[in-house]
């Protein structure tokens, strides 16, 4: 199990008690019924650890109240229960049967059930299965309506069941880790760390996919350059930290206004963040971009007590998505419009011909 995965710890421990109550039960027709009251108290605090760490997994507290008092009521009932081999069997069959069941409502609650949550339920209900079972056929026994010889028959099909279904279940665990794992490299390589927008691979990508999907509608495909204006002045000013707080300031901002469909928002290097866009009518590329400039040179960025002042240069270069030759050559567009907003002093925006051919400077923030 993976150190950092919350849980992982907890099952770990869980198999190593429950191991240790194995071989503790294995002892116990030796050194008496102690040994088995100190078998079946790993045993189900072990069961417990495992609902724990279906717990922690899925980012919910430790229930150590709940954990404590199954542990010490198990315990306390198994050693008031005499020598009767029946009513020990079925004291330490219940008190296993809790944290099972326990766990498998965890393990239900699960939004989006992965496969390996899939068979560590399925393992849990083998198992409560056969410990549910096992209580069944020694009250039989207490209640003479079954024999001690065909209770022994039967038993050993339980005790297939109970190892089969910890198997499984454990197997479950690792496979939740593995998908865990899994997700945490897909999000990794697909998002910034700093802002949490999709990063460059991952714009690239979907912009692609977007310009695709523009040709078969007819509509329009554009791309949005951005930069943050003397982005460079804040770090050598105010320290890298600061550099990154405004990233995040203009990425919360940028999330706010970019949200529609058809608008993809990306953190592209440094400072350069890029918008793709699926269009029917280009006064809607014209309004986000005028919205973007305005709303980031209206902001407060306050950094340790002091307003440093924010703005934008935007980039755009749009048209039929059908006219445009590649995805490569859109975004050489917008950079060049771009620059010719920064030519024309920052804080605004231009919009590019929808050919790669030639630069039409249209519009700039007056603000």
């Amino acid at each position: 199990m993976h150190r950092n995965i919350d849980g992982a710890g907890y099952w770990l421990a869980a198999c190593l008690l429950t191991t240790l109550g194995g071989v503790l039960f294995a002892l116990g027709t030796t050194y008496g019924h102690l040994c088995i009251v100190a078998a079946n108290t790993c045993t189900v605090l072990g069961f417990c650890l495992g609902w724990t760490g279906i717990r922690r997994f899925q980012g919910e507290p430790a229930a150590w109240r709940a954990v404590a008092l199954i542990v010490f009521a198990g315990a306390c009932v198994l050693a008031m229960t005499g020598d009767s081999r029946p009513v020990i069997n079925v004291a330490i069959a219940a008190f296993q049967l809790i944290p099972m069941a326990l766990a498998i409502v965890s393990l239900k609650a699960c939004q989006s059930p992965s496969l390996g949550a899939i068979a560590a339920t399925f393992g849990f209900v083998v198992a409560f299965t056969g410990q549910g079972t096992e209580v069944l056929l020694n009250i039989m026994r207490l209640a003479e309506s079954l024999s001690t010889e065909r209770y022994y028959d039967l038993a050993a099909f339980l005790l297939v069941a109970a190892i089969f279904g910890a198997t499984v279940w454990n197997l479950g665990f690792v496979l939740m880790a593995v998908d865990r794992l899994a997700s945490d490299l897909i999000r990794i390589a697909s998002f910034d760390e700093l802002t949490g927008l999709p990063n460059r691979r991952t714009f690239m990508e979907t912009s692609r996919t977007m310009k695709s999907d523009a040709e078969r509608r007819g509509a329009s495909f554009g791309v949005m350059i951005i930069d943050v204006d003397r982005f460079k002045t804040i770090n050598d000013t105010y320290g890298h930290a600061a550099g990154d707080a405004c990233l995040q300031h203009f990425s919360t901002l940028a999330k706010q206004i970019v949200g529609l469909s058809g608008q993809f928002l990306g953190r592209l290097a440094g400072d350069e963040f890029g918008i793709a866009l699926v269009v029917s009518e280009p006064a809607v590329v014209r309004a986000l971009a005028d919205q973007l400039t305005r709303a980031v040179a209206a902001s407060r960025f306050d950094w340790q007590g002091e307003i440093i002042p924010l703005s934008i240069s935007v980039g755009v270069s749009l048209g039929p998505a059908a006219d445009v030759a590649s995805l490569e050559n859109i975004i050489e567009e917008a950079d060049m419009a771009l620059y010719e907003t920064k030519r024309h002093g920052r804080n605004g925006f231009t919009i590019a011909s929808g050919r790669h051919s030639r630069l039409l400077p249209i519009a700039a923030n007056e603000g």
